[in-house]
């Protein structure tokens, strides 16, 4: 695809390849429920990062391939670009922008904006607010979605089994319900061959979005360990400082996860994580689940 042959030139020329701190591959797969229109799906892709002073640049790209039970699949791209400063402070300031390359007719090309602010005393605590704007222009009229995202995260050192990070997110999500439903009467206008995949049940976004997730981190050794929970309803979701977007026509409903990391050696480690959540697949209107098994490899340079 043009666009994505293009964006990923623009991301390869973000960083050189001395200034790269970190390089993670991942890869994973998700079995969804027997209730909605998706099947399976996998996922890979490689995310890296590096700094140059106070200076940082995220950058990742990832894919998506989702089977369909009754129609074709949809593959993806994504790719995220995010900017960090470290010149102030006890604060970090940054922003980014995420872009969607998708199958999906409703969301291909979808733009994402995001802002971040975090106050932090280091291995103390912090405070942050994420600020996100989804704009998705296939919907008629064009769809957008604000998203706000405050936290607040305490350290909690020289335990027996070693150091813990506790994190309070809460997430508030808006957007304008009468769009997804002129969209929906708006099928008929879709290009033919990219209607198969659309919003048939959009009760499910007559309201905005609140959800609540708790998550403690674990230092022990050689091993990180995360475990979290979140209670609520997303849609359109933006998630981990804007690397994952939920784009498709789901309506999330809580859900948890673990994950666990350990590393070989100063420069190596390796990185597994199971996540189960509900959802609502507004494309059948039945509700469902998805299971998330994930592996990753960390590179430290």
């Amino acid at each position: 695809m043009k666009k994505t042959l293009i964006v990923s030139a623009a991301l390869a020329l973000s960083l050189s390849a001395g200034d790269i701190d970190v390089a993670v591959p991942f890869g994973g797969y998700i079995d969804y429920g027997s209730d909605g229109a998706k099947d399976s799906a996998y996922y890979g892709g490689l995310y890296v990062e590096g700094t140059n002073g106070v200076h940082k640049i995220k950058l990742q790209y990832s894919y998506l391939d989702i089977d369909y039970r009754f129609s074709d699949s949809i593959a993806q791209n994504d790719y995220t670009i995010a900017y960090e400063n470290g010149s102030f402070k006890e604060l970090l300031v940054g922003g980014g922008f995420h872009y969607i390359d998708s199958d999906d007719y409703l969301t291909d090309g979808g733009k994402i904006l995001f802002l971040r602010l975090q106050k932090f005393s280091v291995y103390d605590f912090d405070t942050g607010l994420d600020i996100y704007y989804s704009k998705y222009s296939n919907f008629d009229p064009s769809l957008n979605v604000w998203q706000f995202s405050p936290s607040i995260g305490k350290f909690i050192k020289g335990c027996r089994y070693g150091n813990f990070y506790l994190n309070a997110t809460y997430n508030y999500i808006t957007f304008k319900s009468s769009r997804v439903t002129q969209t929906v009467v708006a099928n008929s206008r879709m290009p033919v061959v990219s209607n198969r995949h659309t919003i048939t049940v959009y009760e499910e976004y007559s309201s905005d979005n609140h959800s609540l997730e708790l998550s403690a981190t674990n230092y022990y050794g050689k091993f990180t360990t995360k475990g979290y929970v979140w209670f609520g309803k997303q849609a359109f979701a933006v998630r981990d400082g804007g690397f994952t977007v939920y784009n498709l026509n789901e309506v999330h409903k809580g859900g948890a996860g673990l994950s666990v990391n350990y590393d070989f050696s100063s420069n190596m480690g390796v990185g597994c994580s199971l996540t189960y959540e509900k959802f609502t697949d507004t494309e059948t209107g039945g509700d469902t689940s998805m299971m998330v098994a994930g592996v990753s490899l960390n590179y430290m340079f």
